[in-house]
């Protein structure tokens, strides 16, 4: 692919009372390790948000996932 697009859908963390209780991602770790094996293939991304619900946590899930961009 020439660019990667991502649906971002942060509602699988486990602090999201839509999603995430089933789903059960607890580590932020893990969200930043998906967006380095998207820097890692060193295409253009872009991301649209798609899912996050629980505004208490929202910004540091985001920015966990971007981090590696930075």
């Amino acid at each position: 692919p020439e660019i990667i697009g991502v649906s971002a859908g942060f509602d699988i963390f486990y602090r999201d009372q839509v999603v995430g209780s089933s789903l059960g991602i607890k580590k932020m770790e893990t969200f930043t390790h998906l967006g380095s094996v998207l820097k890692k293939t060193g295409k253009p991304c872009f991301g649209v948000l798609e899912g996050g619900y629980n505004l208490a946590t929202l910004g540091e899930v985001t920015y966990s996932f971007l981090k590696p961009f930075f």
